[in-house]
């Protein structure tokens, strides 16, 4: 189904958020007597002949505790709950929480306990905070490389004189030029990991915005909405001085947010400081809903 490309209503797809696998698996309780569940991230490809398990998606993870009631794993949605998901491609843990709500689904809020290792050395891949790199053509452009969740080159887009990136559709010529950063990037990153690209701009008029657009360089195309894994890379981003980001975070105590502008619309992340200065948890809220069930043999 979804032939279309827009709706997710369904499976294959021209799009990669369409082709999306979660394997699921529960385990023992813990020592807090909340459930826990592995999940396992798989991303089809295009031709629906192989899949890759080593990328990872929070979207995806939103709907692991109403796949898990349905098995009577944990508790539904019309009763609310929470459930520790035990993230296998990256060996993180994310705390589910939901209210009591439609039995169908809901909001689910997403607790990403230590998205980087203590001590943080390795937040930065390149080993600084902010880069001057050359882009397609003469112009140079500030970005950072930040490695959380997943490992992100954030290019601030008005060097590229794009005020938000998240509005409009962007320029073949604007996709070569982050292609080329993240050529330039590759040169000097050596991680193993799939880098990927985001345009940022703070909202120099509010606080706490930054407007963004996560970018797929060389197939021209951008994601529709905001990756999960690329908001808790942009949280951890804002929290480390020097940063394309740093300007774009709002104070509160120990706490602080965000709220990420995208082409889908809005999501805000808030997160709570270790003494380190990095983020000990980055939590989100995302939807869920029941779109079909059966059995495929």
């Amino acid at each position: 189904g979804a032939q279309d490309g827009e709706t997710a209503d369904g499976l294959g797809g021209d799009r990669a958020a369409l082709r999306k696998v979660g394997i699921i698996d529960r385990v023992p309780n813990g020592s807090d007597g909340i459930p826990v569940l592995t999940y396992t991230f798989g991303q089809v490809c295009e031709t629906l002949t192989a899949i890759d398990y080593g990328a990872e998606c929070g979207n995806i993870a939103a709907g692991i505790p109403l796949f898990a009631s349905l098995h009577g794993w944990c508790a539904g949605p019309e009763t609310g709950g929470a459930a520790w998901l035990h993230m296998v491609n990256t060996g993180k843990r994310v705390r589910a929480e939901w209210q009591a709500g439609d039995r169908h689904g809901g909001a689910v809020r997403l607790v990403f306990v230590d998205p980087v290792p203590r001590g943080g050395a390795s937040v930065l891949p390149l080993g600084t905070a902010l880069d001057h790199l050359q882009s397609s053509g003469a112009a140079v452009v500030r970005c950072s490389v930040v490695s959380a969740l997943d490992d992100y080159v954030f290019v601030d887009s008005r060097d590229l004189e794009i005020a938000d990136p998240a509005a409009g559709e962007l320029t073949p010529a604007t996709f070569d030029a982050i292609a080329a950063v993240v050529e330039a990037v590759g040169k000097r990153y050596h991680s193993g990991r799939v880098l990927r690209a985001c345009l940022i701009a703070p909202a120099a008029d509010r606080g706490g915005v930054v407007r963004a657009r996560i970018v797929c360089p060389r197939e021209h195309s951008s994601h529709p909405g905001f990756a999960v894994t690329g908001a808790v890379t942009l949280a951890v981003a804002c929290c480390l001085a020097g940063t394309v980001l740093e300007p774009c975070q709002a104070e509160i105590g120990v706490e602080a947010l965000s709220t990420g502008e995208h082409p889908g619309g809005a999501l805000t992340v808030r997160w709570v400081l270790r003494p380190d200065g990095l983020p000990e948890t980055v939590s989100l809220r995302r939807s869920c809903r029941l779109v079909l069930r059966g059995m495929a043999y």
